[in-house]
């Protein structure tokens, strides 16, 4: 377990070094690694003279009337940056393939409230889960060691979803999302990759 543990700590440090330019969306000091960031804006879009950028969704796409997503792959790894609302709040993911079978997503949260709009404390630590043969496997980041934030017992943590949707995040102890069929007081529920209920 403290192998596996170590390997999916390294692979989400890497992740974290490999897209940190991307994740820069909307930053006048940051040109996520092109030479001209004239066209670069607050919602994210890349830069029109990209050169090893491939638009997905050329504008802003309208999730829902206060929240928009926009989408590029930018030297094999997808980027994903949805604002939310006029607060500054910008969910920046990346997906990506390693080693021909693992597929990596990192999420980090930025700008915007602490809390949420019924008094939530948003949790706004990166967000990482791996994919392999099926399998998921995913935790909140500790920034301290790079590997799942663990407090040693079972948690729940309020943090946005893909959409821009705050949701409720199922923790065990040692820091990984709950994924599958569970029976949590008494009733079975059945969670996601990011241990959100769906069932």
């Amino acid at each position: 377990m403290r192998k596996k543990l170590m390997v999916m700590a390294l692979i989400a440090g890497l992740a974290l070094c490999s897209s940190t330019a991307a994740f820069a969306a909307g930053s006048s000091t940051n040109n996520r690694g092109y030479e001209d960031n004239s066209s670069d804006d607050d919602a994210g879009n890349p830069p029109a003279s990209a050169t090893n950028t491939e638009v997905i969704t050329a504008t802003p796409f309208k999730l829902s009337e206060n929240v928009t997503q926009n989408k590029y792959i930018e030297n094999g790894v997808e980027v994903t940056v949805t604002v939310i609302g006029n607060d500054g709040t910008t969910l920046n993911q990346s997906e990506s393939i390693r080693n021909g079978t693992q597929h990596v997503m990192l999420r980090t949260t930025t700008g915007g409230a602490n809390v949420g709009p019924n008094g939530e404390v948003i949790c706004k630590n990166s967000i990482c889960v791996i994919t392999e043969n099926g399998v998921s496997q995913g935790f909140f980041v500790n920034p301290e060691t790079e590997g799942p934030l663990a407090t040693g017992a079972d948690a729940t943590y309020w943090a946005f979803d893909a959409n821009g949707n705050l949701v409720l995040h199922y923790v065990n102890a040692q820091g990984y999302f709950y994924t599958g069929t569970h029976v949590i007081d008494g009733k079975t529920v059945t969670f996601n990759s990011e241990g959100v209920i769906v069932g």
